[in-house]
């Protein structure tokens, strides 16, 4: 990719790329979490239940949104 770009497109670059790493320094990983799990004397092995239930939970709320920006009612 060899691809000229102007001060803006730099400036952009720079910007998103700051903001990635902001998020990755941010995020654990799956070991981290154990870890502090374990820390906290929860069960680590229910870490990926946990995770399922929070985006089935964050998949609803979605929906929900849809839902109601369109006017129907969520049954």
């Amino acid at each position: 990719m060899n691809q000229s770009l102007n001060q803006e497109q730099l400036n952009q670059i720079i910007a998103e790329v700051q903001t990635v790493q902001l998020r990755q320094e941010a995020e654990l990983d799956h070991q981290q979490v154990r870890e502090i799990l374990q820390d906290l004397n929860l069960p680590p092995e229910l870490l990926d239940e946990a995770l399922i239930q929070i985006r089935r939970k964050q998949a609803l709320q979605v929906q929900e949104r849809r839902h109601k920006l369109q006017g129907f009612p969520l049954l």
